[in-house]
């Protein structure tokens, strides 16, 4: 059974990563086709500078991955990240503004009888907040 469920999990991964491949560069694509012809094209500086689409790619592609890389790179090394992989990549993070909904959710899972399940809930929640 727990196979089993791992290679549906594993197939799930697999179709988010190739969504990703084929996602990613379709919506910059997209978003590029976007801002050229509706701004660009109507602003008469940016057209002077930018003439053709292949140039505004071409600038946007050389000043857009090195902007992302560096701004990964400061993620990955602000206490935001640590944040979410200080105990396991796996595990999921509560962050401070869902704290009240489960607390919620806790009460009334308690009201319904189950108080040891309520007293899980809480403990969960106070192991896995940033």
């Amino acid at each position: 059974m727990e196979a089993e469920v791992r290679r549906k999990f594993n197939w799930l991964y697999i179709f988010q990563q190739g969504y990703f491949l084929i996602g990613i560069p379709l919506n910059l694509y997209t978003f590029a086709v976007t801002g050229y012809y509706l701004m660009v094209k109507n602003i008469p500086a940016l057209y002077s500078i930018f003439p053709d689409f292949w140039i505004f790619l071409v600038v946007g592609i050389a000043l857009g991955v090195p902007f992302t890389l560096a701004l990964g790179i400061v993620y990955v090394k602000s206490e935001l990240y640590k944040g979410q992989t200080k105990v396991n990549p796996y595990s999921y993070v509560i962050t401070p503004n869902l704290i009240p909904l489960y607390e919620a959710v806790a009460a009334m899972v308690e009201r319904e009888g189950d108080a040891a399940t309520a007293e899980r809930l809480r403990r969960v929640v106070g192991e896995s907040i940033i």
